[in-house]
């Protein structure tokens, strides 16, 4: 199941990063998204590793 929810929470993180650039927001908003991402990810693999 959390392979499956995986491809969806990179397509929703696409849209957000689309969306950033059509709004034209600074780079720092669009770092602090990137930062978020990553920690996302992270725990996402985490629990990927629990559940093993």
């Amino acid at each position: 199941m959390l392979n499956e929810l995986f491809p969806f929470c990179c397509f929703t993180v696409r849209l957000e990063v689309i969306k950033e650039r059509r709004t034209k927001v600074s780079r720092w908003k669009a770092w602090q998204v990137h930062v978020k991402v990553k920690q996302l990810v992270r725990l996402f693999y985490q629990r990927l590793q629990h559940w093993d």
